[in-house]
């Protein structure tokens, strides 16, 4: 989640009226957010591979610095 401060400081163009830019920052967050999942805390994803085979790769909707797998109930 960006501020407005932070946004104004990284040079992103937004209507000098600081409720206006925040409005904006808000619905691009509201749009990103029902995209990828929730912008902060902790999120789950699920993945459904097949005992025989596995075609493609698993990837994750968006960057982490942590992961814990669960296979079958346990932690790998």
């Amino acid at each position: 989640m960006i501020t407005l401060v932070e946004a104004r400081d990284r040079g992103i163009e937004l209507p000098a009226d600081d409720v206006v830019a925040q409005d904006i920052i808000d619905e691009q967050e509201a749009w990103l957010a029902r995209r990828i999942g929730p912008l902060e805390g902790p999120r789950t994803e699920t993945f459904y591979v097949g005992v025989a085979a596995t075609y493609g790769k698993l990837g994750l909707r968006r960057y982490t610095d942590l992961v814990t797998i669960v296979d079958g109930g346990y932690t790998v």
